[in-house]
């Protein structure tokens, strides 16, 4: 038989301190900001087999005037083998670095209610 962990009544003013601390579980965040940033990358790459000169027209201003008009062409193209590089890659990246936000979040945030 094992021994089940005692439950203990939490005060509502640690409760109340926990939620003011502003604490951000790293993991979730990571998770869901990976989440989101997939299902953008996949909505773009679906608009660029199906309509690549309206992705041209909605990239070019974000890229300071950069004329992306000559690479229409080339991104009409669709390759499994780079999407799925790209969904790998993307991914990481954007788990990695909401992770490391959240972390540097929370210590920040401690260090400022200490």
């Amino acid at each position: 038989m094992t021994a089940q962990p005692e439950l203990r009544e939490v005060p509502l003013r640690e409760v109340t301190a926990l939620r003011s601390h502003g604490s951000t579980h790293p993991v979730p965040l990571a998770n869901a900001a990976a989440a989101v940033a997939l299902i953008l990358y996949t909505a773009c790459r679906v608009v660029s087999v199906i309509a690549p000169t309206f992705l041209v027209w909605l990239l070019e201003p974000w890229f300071h005037g950069l004329m992306l008009q000559p690479l229409v062409s080339a991104i009409s193209v669709f390759q499994p083998t780079e999407f799925v590089i790209g969904l790998f890659t993307l991914g990481g990246t954007v788990w990695l670095t909401a992770y490391g936000f959240a972390r540097l979040y929370n210590r920040l945030v401690a260090l400022v209610t200490e």
